[in-house]
C-alpha cells in the first residue's frame, strides 16, 4: 500500500485526536483564544478572507467555513473530523499506521514515512555530516509519537516499526 491510499486515513485519524483535544477544551469552558492556540499549535490554518470576519479553519485535508469567529470555524471542524472519523471507522494514527504497514518491505516504509515528515507529520533526520557538537550520529525518526534510531536509514525504519507495534502491545495489555 502507498502512502497515497493512506494517506487520508491518517489524515482523518490525526484530525481526529485533535477533534477530541478541541471539544475537551469546549466542554470545560476554555476561552476561544486557548481553542485557536491549539489549533494552530498543531498545524492549523485560519483563513480570513473577507473584512466581514468570516473565516475558515484548515487542517489535515479537512475544511470548515464559518461567517464570524474563528474559534467557532474550529469547532466545526472538529465536529466534520470526528464525522469523517465515525464514517471511516478509524482508529488512533499509530494503530491504523501500523496496521497498514506492519509487514510493508523497508524500502518502502521508509519511503513512506519519509514523506508523511516531509508534509510536517513528523521528523526524519540523517546524520549531520561533519558535525562538531554533541549528537547521536545516526539517522532519527520521530513518528506519530514514536522515535527511533539506527545507523542506516533502514534500520532506523525497522527499530521506529519494532517500537510502534511494542507501544501499541504495552498498551493493550
Amino acid at each position: 500500500m502507498t502512502m497515497h491510499d493512506t494517506a487520508p486515513m491518517l489524515r482523518i485519524a490525526l484530525a481526529q485526536d485533535l477533534a477530541n483535544e478541541i471539544l475537551l477544551l469546549a466542554t470545560i469552558g476554555a476561552p476561544m483564544s486557548k481553542v485557536e492556540t491549539a489549533f494552530t499549535n498543531a498545524g492549523g490554518k485560519i483563513i480570513s478572507e473577507h473584512d466581514d470576519g468570516s473565516c475558515y479553519a484548515d487542517h489535515l485535508g479537512v475544511q470548515e467555513y464559518h461567517t464570524s469567529q474563528p474559534a467557532l470555524a474550529i469547532y466545526l471542524w472538529a465536529e466534520t473530523a470526528l464525522e469523517a472519523a465515525r464514517d471511516m471507522q478509524m482508529k488512533d494514527p499509530l494503530t491504523l499506521f501500523t496496521a497498514l504497514h506492519r509487514d510493508t518491505k523497508l524500502d518502502a516504509l521508509v519511503r513512506v514515512i519519509r514523506q508523511y515528515c516531509n508534509e510536517g507529520l513528523g521528523t526524519f533526520v540523517p546524520p549531520q555530516d561533519h558535525c562538531h557538537a554533541p549528537a547521536t550520529h545516526l539517522f532519527e525518526i520521530d513518528f506519530l509519537g514514536i522515535h527511533a534510531t539506527g545507523f542506516g536509514e533502514f534500520e532506523a525504519a525497522r527499530n521506529w516499526r519494532k517500537a510502534a507495534i511494542s507501544t501499541q502491545n504495552s498498551e493493550a495489555a
